[in-house]
């Protein structure tokens, strides 16, 4: 991942993706040059560079959340590992979590319009 934000290339951002999710085979060469040139600009660098400097722990804090929350899980997620969802659910007040099987970290993009009907009927209904 380091490589990918620190000193983004075509390869570093390949390996990114497979590392994180369960099937990046359906990543497309377009989808990379974009992520590619948002990676490179200057400011989403700073960003990055400035968002890692402090670790951040969300269980937390968990329990002083007062929205209802969406959890939009991976199954697969090797960065964030489903006991940490589960922990979330436990600690949340009101909370609804939704685990994608064969799914990793990036559930945005595996997905599919599963995520986005989750998405768009918890915007619409809250």
């Amino acid at each position: 991942m380091r490589e990918a934000t620190e000193r983004p290339s075509e390869q570093a951002l390949r390996d990114w993706l497979h590392a994180f999710m369960v099937d990046s085979s359906g990543v497309t060469d377009a989808e990379i040059a974009e992520r590619l040139a948002l990676a490179s600009d200057p400011a989403a660098q700073a960003a990055r560079r400035a968002s890692s400097t402090a670790p951040y722990d969300a269980l937390a804090d968990a329990a002083r959340v007062r929205a209802k929350t969406l959890l939009l899980w991976g199954r697969e997620d090797r960065a964030t590992p489903l006991d940490y969802a589960l922990t979330l659910l436990a600690r949340l007040p009101d909370v609804q979590l939704h685990v994608f099987q064969r799914c990793g970290h990036l559930v945005q993009l595996e997905g599919g319009a599963t995520y986005n009907r989750l998405v768009v009927d918890w915007i619409a209904n809250e």
